[in-house]
């Protein structure tokens, strides 16, 4: 089996494209100080694409259901590739040009 792992930025709606591919994606938040870790999964046909002030808006659930959502144009993107085929991918947002760790995307064909 072969693995490759890179790091590269995607612009939100080549993320929105790739993670629909998937079956599940899951919106991660990890806070240190108190720690927090909540992991909200939803099923990528649920995952939609908005503009609201003036930044792309990944959402999830419908407006009466729970739902998530990340207001981001760029994304740090962790993928690897087995065989071809991306098996993982985490994204972190960039916002004034820094990532940050605290918030991700997950996608993985493991789950």
């Amino acid at each position: 089996m072969s693995e490759k792992t890179s790091t590269r930025i995607l612009h939100a709606d080549e993320l929105f494209h790739i993670i629909r591919t998937f079956e599940r994606v899951w919106f991660c938040f990890l806070s240190l100080k108190p720690r927090i870790e909540y992991e909200y999964p939803i099923c990528s046909e649920e995952i939609y694409l908005d503009y609201k002030d003036g930044s792309h808006l990944l959402c999830s659930g419908f407006p009466e259901e729970p739902s998530a959502s990340i207001s981001c144009d760029e994304y740090q993107c962790k993928i690897t590739v087995e065989n071809g085929v991306i098996s993982t991918l985490t994204a972190v947002p960039i916002v004034n040009g820094a990532a940050h760790p605290h918030i991700s995307l997950l996608v993985s064909q493991f789950f």
